[in-house]
């Protein structure tokens, strides 16, 4: 498996349990996107701007946060 596919699996994994779950604490989300990015090889940084363009591409509009902060 390339790292492209994985990382497609990773983003859309990720933005699925946000979607589902948007008071998920803040931070388990930096650490859930902290494993998954060093995993494919790069940074969290670069792995979520990549995650929210997919969020909006499958919902129309990103998923808001409604957690605590």
């Amino acid at each position: 498996m390339s790292n492209s596919m994985e990382q497609a699996d990773v983003v859309d994994a990720f933005v699925e349990i946000a979607h589902r779950d948007s008071s998920f604490p803040i931070p388990l989300m930096v650490l859930v996107v902290t494993v998954f990015a060093e995993k494919l090889g790069t940074t969290p940084e670069l792995l979520a701007p990549i995650i929210g363009a997919r969020d909006k591409e499958i919902y129309g509009e990103p998923t808001l946060y409604t957690g605590d902060e």
